[in-house]
Formats: C-alpha cells, structure tokens, sequence
C-alpha cells in the first residue's frame, strides 16, 4: 500500500468544489469513503467522470488515497501529514459537522486532536504538581511522628486513611447503614373493646354471622 503523490498550489473548480462537498457527506452518512461509483450517482454523471473528479481532488491535495493490489483508492481527506483511520462513527460524526458548518475535514480534526492533547497534558500536569504536594505533606508529618508530636500522629493517621480512600477513588468514608426502625408495637385491644368490634364485622361464613350481617344491613337500609 502506497500514497499516491499529490501537487499543491491548484485551485478548485466549482464541480470539484460540490465532488468534495458531495463525498464529505456522504461519509457523514455512512461513515467510509465512497466508491467511485457511489460518487457517481450522488454527482449524476457517469463513473468515468466521478473517477476524474477524485483524481483531480487527490491531486489538489483535498483527498488522500493509496494503492492496493494496483486499484487506486481514495482513503481519507487531505494529504499532508500522516494518514490516521478513525472509526466509521467517528468519521460520520465528523463529515456531518463539516457538511453543516461548511468547515474542512482536517481542519476540524487538527483542531479537535490539539484540544484534546492540551486537555491531557494539563491534567497529568496538575495530577503531578498535586501528588509531589501531597509527598511532601506526607514527609513533613512523619517527621513529626518520629519526634513522638501527639498531633502529627492523628494527622498522619487521617493523612493514611485519605491515601488509602484515594486508591479506591472514593473522597470520604462511606456513610454507615442506617439501622431501619423497627414498626410501631401495635396498640392492645381489651376483651370487651374486641368483642364490640367483632359484633361490627360479624363472620358471614357462619349462620350466626351470616344473621347478624343481615340485621345490620336491615337497619342502616332503614
């Protein structure tokens, strides 16, 4: 697999210009780079011109392809630098902001790359600056501790507990479970106050019940 050189210093006619703007989005929505075919129906010519126009668009520079078993195919946008594949989600994502924003694919990738590695680099640099505070907190203490200071000694205890929560990637001390309360004992019911309550609800599963179930409903129909 090899690149296929590219001239620079050309300009872009105007349907090199909707060819490019044709493929960026169609990777927007697929993801992968169109076939020459592909690229000839979303044009409407024929694929011996979609083929000239990716030619000419490798040549300018705009696309980049490479050689494979003597098939010349087109791998990705721009030229300069070094050909890096993402994966086809990616890639969409990327083609879809291009074609809405009218921005170039490398562009945007170039920028978006930087952003990212400043991010990391400061964050590993503030991770190193914290940990050799965090050192030398730890040393001071123990100095302390080695002179028999009361007060370092509890620090140093808390100094511990914190490094060892860190590891874990937790800040403080989980919270204890909350013993559940036990339910309300329920209130005792005397023998006359459990009768005058089962006169109320008579058992109509027996006759007497089933009687007295009826008396009831005679009066309160009355």
């Amino acid at each position: 697999m090899t690149d296929v050189p590219a001239s620079d210093g050309m300009g872009l006619t105007a349907r090199m210009v909707d060819a490019l703007k044709a493929i960026t989005e169609f990777v927007g929505r697929h993801g992968a780079m169109p076939t020459r075919r592909a690229l000839a129906d979303v044009m409407g010519c024929n694929p011996n011109n979609a083929n000239r126009l990716m030619d000419s668009l490798v040549e300018r520079g705009e696309l980049s392809a490479v050689t494979r078993r003597g098939w010349v195919a087109v791998a990705g946008f721009g030229r300069d630098g070094v050909l890096i594949s993402v994966r086809p989600h990616i890639a969409a994502r990327l083609a879809a902001y291009c074609a809405a924003n009218g921005e170039k694919v490398t562009a945007v990738a170039d920028d978006a790359i930087e952003l990212h590695l400043d991010q990391l680099e400061g964050d590993v640099a503030r991770d190193v600056a914290r940990d050799r505070l965090v050192a030398q907190v730890g040393v001071k203490l123990m100095d302390g501790v080695n002179a028999g200071n009361v007060s370092a000694i509890r620090e140093f205890q808390k100094y511990l507990e914190r490094n060892d929560l860190m590891m874990y990637g937790q800040t403080q001390q989980p919270a204890k479970a909350s013993v559940a309360e036990k339910p309300a004992p329920a209130e005792k019911v005397g023998k006359k106050a459990a009768a005058i309550a089962a006169a109320q609800q008579p058992d109509a599963g027996t006759p007497l019940g089933e009687l007295m179930a009826r008396r009831q409903q005679a009066v309160t129909s009355h």
